[in-house]
């Protein structure tokens, strides 16, 4: 619950272990009040050097409208 008081768009990289426990957690990206860029190459360094075997990924919504927009859609589908 560390993202429900910003103000601004938060990305996170949660990395997993093998047996898909929590090893670290990483803000990879501080976005605006209603957007945030990600770049894939920030979400898989992270991963790497957290030696993850799989990765979690998501975001807070600061505006606290929690339906996803077309371009969360699209990403999400990609």
């Amino acid at each position: 619950m560390f993202l429900e008081d910003k103000d601004r768009e938060h990305y996170i990289v949660v990395a997993l272990d093998t047996k898909n426990q929590p090893v670290s957690i990483n803000i990879c990206h501080i976005g605006s009040f209603k957007c945030c860029i990600v770049d894939p190459r920030e979400v898989i360094k992270s991963s790497i050097l957290s030696n993850a075997d799989s990765i979690i990924v998501g975001h807070n919504y600061p505006s606290g409208i929690v339906e996803p927009g077309k371009k969360e859609t699209e990403v999400t589908n990609d």
